[in-house]
């Protein structure tokens, strides 16, 4: 999987690529429980010295579950699953042809998180330094095992919540 991580004055974009040739998605639905799925995880902590931070799961057909944790272990995502971080998703799947037969290759995608989405934390400025974590779950009949987990950072303690060990994130480039 390939992602790249882009900001300007109005929001955090994140645009991916993974290649997968059984692409499906549990359901449709903003905020189910999408990672049953093949899915792309984006977690955001903007503090090192606050517990909060943020979840946005896509699933390739443009589904997204979004929350804004208080902190990890404080209630889990059906309590924090209500909140809407304005987020605006496109995705696609290629590999279907023109007639009617899957022959999935890859699934890309694009998110755009408005600043207003992380308002206790405020836009970045010229030199912040954000955690993130970029995760993707991927079911298939390809695999020996039909769950294949890969993230930025690798393999945590506390599954993709151990925002302990996030990647940093430092916002450059950008006049005020």
């Amino acid at each position: 999987m390939t992602v790249r991580l882009l900001w300007d004055q109005r929001a955090l974009y994140m645009a991916w690529r993974a290649e997968d040739v059984d692409i499906w998605s549990l359901s449709d639905r903003n905020d189910d429980n999408l990672w049953r799925g093949d899915v792309v995880e984006l977690f955001i902590k903007p503090s090192a010295t606050q517990r909060r931070y943020y979840e946005f799961v896509i699933a390739p057909n443009g589904a997204l579950y979004d929350a804004r944790y208080t902190s990890r272990g404080a209630g889990g995502k059906t309590r924090f699953k209500g909140w809407n971080a304005g987020a605006r998703i496109a995705t696609h799947i290629e590999g279907t042809d023109g007639n009617g037969l899957d022959r999935d290759t890859r699934t890309t995608g694009e998110m755009a998180i408005p600043w207003t989405a992380f308002a206790e934390a405020g836009r970045p400025t010229d030199g912040s330094v954000w955690r993130f974590g970029v995760f993707r779950i991927d079911f298939s009949h390809a695999w020996e095992k039909e769950l294949q987990l890969s993230s930025v950072p690798g393999a945590l303690e506390n599954g993709f919540h151990s925002y302990e060990y996030y990647r940093p994130m430092r916002f450059q480039g950008l006049e005020p």
